[in-house]
């Protein structure tokens, strides 16, 4: 084989590799078992704590769902408003891996390049489960 056809080849193996990254790292987890009813998810209230926000799978979105302070419930979708990357769960905040920005687990920004806070769903809750409503049209 001459150097020339390997580099080539070598090339190719590798951009197939890159694409199949590519795709896996826009494989949305939730750590959340949920179930869409009625143009809403809904979940077990036990399932999302004050300490961290649970994630929620919606279509190729993701939702961030925490208990608030107050106990009341806070839900937001992790679509940065810089440049619509998927954002991370980090300790204390969401973070864009695309341009740094950062948000509250409750959805306000709090560094950009964004200028915007997340969107956010309204969430109600009834007997031991949560709701969060979702828009009634959306380009999931």
């Amino acid at each position: 084989m001459k150097r020339r056809e390997f580099i080539q080849g070598a090339s190719i193996l590798s951009l197939g590799a890159l694409t199949g990254c590519s795709s896996t790292s826009k494989t949305l987890a939730s750590d959340v078992q949920s179930n869409i009813i009625d143009n809403a998810i809904v979940l077990p209230s036990s399932n999302v704590h004050s300490a961290q926000p649970s994630i929620v799978a919606w279509g190729k979105k993701r939702i961030g769902v925490i208990k608030n302070s107050d106990d009341s419930f806070s839900a937001n979708i992790l679509t940065c408003t810089h440049r619509g990357c998927t954002l991370s769960k980090a300790e204390k905040n969401y973070v864009c891996p695309c341009h740094g920005a950062r948000f509250t687990h409750q959805g306000k920004l709090i560094k950009g390049p964004a200028e915007h806070d997340l969107a956010s769903l309204d969430v109600t809750v009834r007997d031991q489960f949560i709701t969060i409503h979702l828009p009634a049209t959306s380009d999931q």
